[in-house]
């Protein structure tokens, strides 16, 4: 039988839908146990993050029905393996307790080891935004892929590359606000192109007031100095002039502090005498 263990990367971006896709370029002999103490992580995994939960859930169902799907694995030249695809299921086949696991070994060199991995995650939806555009500028960086190469690779088009890519240039700790949910990509696209402090306070101040995408677009317009139809800060009502006038004539008649405000006017006193006096000036 011809060994077929050498893998076309290409051919898996437009097959793989699944993980279990990967075994028909495999041959037999090529499946097997594998310790897994002698498996390593892919250093190329893009993925940072692993839902503690999920991977609790998928061991339970792995002490119940095993692994169903194989582990996708290189040969290292030290005699170790590294993980091509499968992490998750490996993450969670150690906290399981498995001290072995079904796997494919196959022949991948560092480019297509790299590719299939982002490729990989990419198709399967499993990358958060920030992760996904840091996987496409690794593409890009260090495969040398245009932002063309890399839409056909994944089935997405060159503008929707190009627009993921861009997070990248926001600060590192508005990406961990996205990385960690607490903003979404809508929120943070808005402050791109702003300064790192502009972007920074309107980040967190949209953390702490709930601004929706909208209003902090519209204080990022404000901070880049572009005259935007009725932008304005949230809540903000329109300036009136008038109220001005009318609380100036008010705190003259009065001799006291005189407030506008959600449509009502508020007068303050600061004592009995003093109310006593606005009563009969009323």
């Amino acid at each position: 039988m011809q060994n077929q263990s050498k893998i076309n990367v290409f051919e898996i971006s437009e097959e793989l839908k699944e993980i279990e896709k990967l075994k028909e370029y495999a041959s037999s002999e090529s499946r097997q146990e594998v310790s897994t103490k002698l498996i390593d992580t892919n250093p190329y995994q893009p993925r940072k993050i692993f839902d503690e939960v999920k991977l609790q859930e998928l061991a339970t169902s792995i002490k119940t029905y095993g692994v169903i799907s194989p582990i996708l694995l290189r040969k290292t030249s030290d005699g170790r393996y590294q993980i091509l695809a499968g992490e998750r299921r490996f993450r969670a086949s150690k906290i399981a307790g498995l001290t072995k696991v079904p796997a494919i070994v196959a022949e991948f060199d560092d480019k297509q080891m790299m590719e299939l991995s982002i490729i990989e995650n990419i198709q399967r939806e499993e990358l958060n935004v920030i992760e996904e555009a840091k996987a496409y500028d690794s593409l890009c960086t260090k495969l040398g892929l245009t932002q063309e190469q890399i839409g056909q690779r994944v089935g997405k088009s060159r503008s929707y590359i190009a627009n993921i890519m861009r997070l990248l240039n926001l600060p590192q700790v508005i990406q961990d606000y996205v990385i960690n949910g607490v903003l979404t990509m809508g929120q943070v696209k808005p402050l791109i192109n702003l300064s790192e402090s502009d972007a920074i306070k309107i980040a967190n101040d949209a953390i702490e007031l709930g601004y929706t995408s909208r209003q902090i677009e519209a204080l990022a317009n404000l901070a880049h100095g572009r005259e935007v139809n009725k932008a304005k800060k949230p809540d903000q009502k329109e300036y009136n002039p008038y109220f001005d006038y009318v609380t100036s004539a008010l705190h003259k008649k009065f001799k006291t502090k005189v407030k506008i405000k959600d449509n009502e006017i508020r007068i303050s006193f600061k004592d009995e005498a003093t109310l006593k006096r606005i009563m009969e000036l009323l």
